[in-house]
């Protein structure tokens, strides 16, 4: 069985290359989707900033246009 493997550095060992079993995977995943909003997420902040056209807008293009409504 292919095991995929990652390139990591730790501070004491340097890098090292670390096999991503199931549970790394679900971590790592876990943390990404904390770290940034999901559309629907922004949709409902441009909502609430009242920002015409967000419903056709992408992801990307709903965090520029929050990002200007808010400066």
């Amino acid at each position: 069985m292919y095991t995929k493997t990652r390139s990591i550095f730790c501070f004491r060992e340097g890098k090292q290359d670390v096999e991503w079993t199931p549970a790394i995977k679900r971590a790592m995943h876990e943390v990404q989707e904390k770290s940034e909003p999901s559309k629907r997420e922004l949709h409902n902040q441009a909502k609430a900033l009242n920002i015409q056209g967000r419903s056709k807008m992408n992801k990307d293009e709903l965090v520029k246009a929050i990002r200007d409504a808010q400066s």
